[in-house]
């Protein structure tokens, strides 16, 4: 196991940290990350003095040192055992997450999955079968989760990323085929300053032009 450190901003392994000199420019990735050790098979259990406790299911605990992240400024999300965050959004941001959600419905024209309901909740942790831990943007189920003092363990079936400036590689890099790999359905990807909207499924990807209403594959539709 590696443990991690913030430097300057971004998080490395201890192993890389060891000789330098300086002074760390992050203190609340450092408050967050610096006791962790981090496993590189998730289901290996493992001390997170800084995360929590990875359970022997995979799941990340909501520990208090965990949540205090958000307390900082910071959405803290684990991939592969590894910390990924970013600042809070700003308003732009959100207000494009409010307006997704507003057209969020089921699908008239959709005659299979029909008994889907088309549950949605915005920025919320949910915890992933390989033991990841993340907070999509727009989550959306066809029923309501179990969890609602905890992770939610439910898969969603559509996550919907707005992207945050300077984070791009996160949303269209990495988040797609995690999503996927996990068992959502549809990954639609927002970008607030370009208008580009990428979908993306398993067999394939395509580009829009926001406004653009889109039908996903659990029976719900939405405009992007």
């Amino acid at each position: 196991m590696d443990k991690l450190f913030a430097l300057s901003g971004k998080i490395i392994p201890a192993s890389k940290e060891r000789g330098k000199t300086g002074t760390m420019t992050t203190p609340p990735l450092i408050f967050l990350c610096e006791a962790a050790e981090v496993p590189r098979n998730t289901n290996q259990v493992g001390k997170h003095e800084g995360l929590g406790l990875l359970s022997r299911r995979g799941a990340w605990p909501m520990d208090s040192k965990f949540l205090r992240a958000d307390e900082l400024g910071i959405r803290l999300e684990i991939v592969a055992g590894l910390p990924i965050w970013e600042p809070h959004p700003v308003y732009k941001h959100q207000k494009a997450v409010d307006r997704i959600r507003s057209t969020i419905e089921v699908s008239a024209s959709s005659e299979a999955n029909a008994g889907c309901s088309c549950i949605h909740a915005a920025d919320v942790y949910i915890s992933f079968p390989d033991g990841s831990l993340k907070r999509p943007d727009i989550s959306i189920f066809c029923r309501e989760p179990e969890e609602e003092e905890e992770a939610i363990k439910l898969v969603p079936e559509a996550v919907i990323e707005v992207i945050s400036k300077g984070y791009e590689a996160k949303d269209l890099e990495i988040a797609p085929q995690f999503y996927l790999a996990q068992g959502v359905k549809d990954v639609l990807v927002f970008n607030p300053y370009t208008l580009v909207v990428l979908h993306v499924r398993r067999d394939q990807a395509t580009h829009h032009v926001s406004p653009v209403e889109i039908e996903l594959a659990c029976g719900c539709r939405c405009q992007v």
